[in-house]
């Protein structure tokens, strides 16, 4: 059936035969389109005229990979996995057959292949993730590569040759540089199968389509959706937990809070290099965190002071020496009556009265913490720590109750689970691990990072985590059901940044050597407004 593309109006149907069609590829021009059945059966059909005829004829041979084709975009070459299960190169001009490899596939098989626009080029791809690209030519291997965590279905070489674009049963689409197999791109979004996808002729975006009959249309050459960027920013941002409000600290050792949207800081804190020692770094702030209800702003600085302000009439509180070296991080209880601190060097996690700023727990620690996460009732601390290890810590007693085998550990909002991030050891990739909050026995996985995880977190309803890796790509996930639903590219790449997410989950940013908030609409918070990130 074809369609104008502009008007999406009926224009013509073609009968082909008495069998299905499972795969179809339009050749330039317009005039010509290759077709394959479910019998194995590939077709050239004329379009204008309706002329149907057979490029290879079927076979009985009902093998998954059989009959898998690829066109090269100039309309010249084809090629296709025979009954022998093959691999067969066609010059469609000339009639020439011949094989690209002579010994015959296994059961693990290729199920996708793709041809690049002059031909000389073909990639495959099997039911395991793996890739192989050919010079159909010589039947030389030129590269091969593992990046899907399950069977390829579709794949393309964009019209430039310069990438080759893969999807399947992992739900993602994938683009790796033919020159450097280092260069990659993960594109998200579908939540089943992808079982077709293409390459548009001037390389500017992929059109996809899943199991559940979902099309999406992915840019190749938009940007991330920022609406502001802040430069030269210190010791992080924290989000008001109520408004529509942020802090950030600035690399001069100052406070300023922002309302969002805003195009100059609403108000600027100060009273805290009082308390600080005199040099800079001393004065540094380090950590920012909001209470609970948003009546008190805490800062951790370089010296290990830590300062309290009122947000909300910009009121320098107080001030006590929490530590003798730089903290790390800060993390008010879910109540707001205690504040638990770590720091760079001193080995102790301390737990604070807020309302007397006395000591009301000293803890032991061993390793550096990134970041601190309390449970929903108060009781518990998770310590996300260097070292692959993350603790979770009962406040009253001060002992570790158990330690779990990875880094990043975090709670999610409602108490139920803790996200940690550890190291796979057959693919020796990063996966962030799903758990039981009391028990922390496994419940799920959220697989798809190829380099190292550094920071993870969760939205206000526990619907939706966000990581952040070593090659600057941050990862909105589905918590239920395991999906990336996208990626996003921090705009430096990563050189020792933190993730925040507002309170609602509106709200996303990377904080770098720079600062920049995306807007995450429904991605976020299914119940919000519609715009996408």
């Amino acid at each position: 059936v074809f369609f104008d593309a502009k008007t999406l109006k009926l224009e013509k149907q073609v009968k082909t035969g008495s069998n299905a069609i499972s795969m179809i590829d339009l050749l330039p021009g317009g005039e010509r389109c290759i077709v394959r059945n479910n019998r194995g059966a590939i077709l050239s059909v004329q379009i204008d005229t309706g002329n149907v005829t057979t490029i290879r004829q079927a076979t009985s041979d009902r093998w998954p990979g059989n009959g898998r084709f690829a066109c090269s975009i100039d309309g010249k070459y084809l090629a296709f996995i025979d009954a022998q299960r093959k691999v067969a190169f066609l010059d469609l001009e000339r009639g020439n057959l011949k094989y690209v490899t002579s010994s015959t596939l296994s059961r693990r098989g290729w199920t996708a292949l793709a041809l690049s626009s002059n031909g000389g080029m073909l990639a495959h791809g099997d039911n395991q993730g793996a890739i192989s690209v050919w010079r159909p030519s010589n039947g030389f291997s030129i590269q091969g590569h593992h990046d899907h965590s399950a069977g390829i279905k579709q794949m393309a070489i964009t019209p430039d040759n310069r990438f080759i674009v893969s999807a399947g049963q992992d739900r993602a689409i994938r683009m790796t540089s033919v020159y450097d197999q280092e260069r990659k791109r993960v594109l998200n979004g579908h939540e089943d199968p992808v079982t077709c996808l293409a390459v548009a002729p001037n390389n500017e975006f992929i059109v996809s389509a899943d199991n559940a009959g979902i099309v999406k249309v992915f840019s190749l050459t938009g940007k991330g959706n920022s609406w502001t960027h802040h430069s030269q920013e210190g010791g992080g941002i924290a989000f008001h937990p109520r408004e529509s409000r942020y802090v950030l600290a600035k690399t001069n050792a100052t406070l300023e809070i922002w309302d969002h949207g805003a195009t100059k800081p609403t108000r600027i804190l100060s009273g805290h290099g009082k308390a600080a020692s005199s040099d800079a770094a001393g004065r540094s702030v380090k950590w920012i965190t909001f209470h609970p209800q948003g009546k008190q702003l805490a800062a951790g600085l370089g010296d290990g002071t830590i300062c309290t302000w009122n947000p909300d009439t910009g009121e320098y509180l107080r001030s006590w020496k929490g530590h003798d070296s730089p903290i790390l991080s800060l993390a008010y209880s879910p109540d707001g009556t205690r504040l638990a601190s770590t720091s760079n060097e001193d080995g102790t996690l301390k737990i604070w009265n807020t309302h007397t700023a006395k000591i009301v727990r000293s803890i032991p620690f061993t390793h550096y913490s990134f970041r601190l996460s309390w449970n929903k009732d108060g009781t518990r601390i998770v310590s996300g720590t260097s070292g692959f290890r993350s603790m979770v810590i009962d406040i009253t007693s001060g002992k570790t109750l158990f330690v779990l085998p990875g880094e990043c550990g975090t709670y999610t909002p409602d108490g139920k689970h803790i996200l940690y991030v550890e190291k796979d050891k057959k693919s020796n990739r990063n996966i962030i691990i799903d758990c039981d909050a009391l028990t922390g026995k496994e419940t799920g996985r959220l697989q798809g990072h190829v380099t190292r995880i550094a920071d993870v977190v969760i939205t206000a309803d526990s619907q939706r985590a966000m990581s952040l890796d070593y090659d600057g790509i941050i990862t909105v996930w589905n918590m239920n059901t395991g999906v990336q639903l996208l990626n996003l590219p921090a705009p430096e790449g990563f050189y020792g940044g933190r993730l925040f997410i507002g309170s609602h989950g509106r709200t996303l940013a990377y904080h770098g050597t720079n600062t920049t908030f995306w807007s995450t609409g429904k991605i976020a918070d299914p119940s919000q407004a519609n715009e996408r990130p």
